[in-house]
């Protein structure tokens, strides 16, 4: 009898400590489940802002691609106008050569005629009263029109030819010699034109030679301006002197060349008057 009761209350304990363990397992299945839907919200959260930052890096994106469009569109827009412009500039400059070069012509006819006929005050006023009228004309003168003068006695015709093997090209050749102007017409890169020469040959005989100084360097969109001597002011490096000669020289057939140190011809400027 006393082993039964002994039996029985193992029994009882076994089955205790068997629900208390079952009921410990429940509650560490309750608190696994608890945190299984907590890090679910954690990640449905983290999800939720991953895709939200991946509408705003698209979202700037799209706005950075909008930006640089724009910026490109307006760039683009302004090359157009700063071409248009720097065409419309060569041709004022070509046309005010012209000009130039045919009221240069004009006075030296005048002259020859007041050499040859010996004229008289009151003509030789009107004539000159003629020249300052033409160079007014001159001045107002714009677009690519150009100036056409009927003489009774005589007429000429003035033409112009430039090229350039780069971005250093022939700006203006002053007809009455005082002065001759290059530019860059590069947007980015400067030019030196350590030793670099201008040769000037007029009517097949006489020769002017200038040479850059040590180390000059012309820069990027700007010009230089070479003045005969006594002509202009020496203010580098935006304007030089010639001191070998008052002036470049004119003359009916004028070939200006542009050399590099080792005679390479960069650019041309040729005037002819027939």
């Amino acid at each position: 009898m006393q082993e039964m009761l002994e039996v029985t209350s193992r029994k009882d304990q076994d089955s205790s400590a068997a629900q208390d363990e079952a009921r410990r397992a429940r509650l560490r299945l309750t608190e696994i489940n608890n945190e299984i839907i907590r890090l679910r919200n954690d990640n449905g959260n983290l999800e939720a802002r991953v895709h939200e930052l991946e509408m705003l890096v698209e979202q700037e994106t799209r706005s950075y691609q909008t930006t640089l469009a724009q910026r490109d569109a307006e760039l683009e827009e302004m090359q157009q106008k700063m071409a248009a412009q720097l065409f419309e500039l060569r041709e004022l400059m070509d046309t005010k050569l012209r000009l130039d070069a045919e009221i240069a012509a004009y006075r030296r006819l005048l002259e020859g005629e007041e050499n040859r006929l010996a004229m008289t005050p009151q003509t030789q006023q009107r004539a000159h009263s003629y020249i300052r009228e033409q160079r007014d004309m001159s001045s107002s003168s714009s677009g690519g029109s150009s100036m056409k003068v009927v003489s009774s006695e005589s007429s000429s015709k003035t033409t112009f030819q430039r090229s350039s093997k780069g971005p250093v090209s022939f700006a203006d050749v002053n007809a009455e010699g005082k002065f001759i102007t290059f530019e860059n017409t590069s947007k980015l890169k400067d030019i030196g034109l350590d030793g670099w020469k201008i040769r000037r040959r007029i009517d097949g005989r006489e020769e002017k030679s200038y040479v850059f100084p040590p180390r000059y360097v012309l820069k990027a969109g700007r010009t230089v301006k070479i003045w005969a001597s006594g002509q202009g002011t020496h203010r580098p490096p935006l304007e030089l002197v010639y001191n070998d000669s008052t002036n470049w020289g004119i003359g009916a057939n004028v070939h200006t060349a542009l050399y590099t140190e080792k005679d390479e011809e960069k650019a041309t400027h040729v005037q002819k008057t027939i």
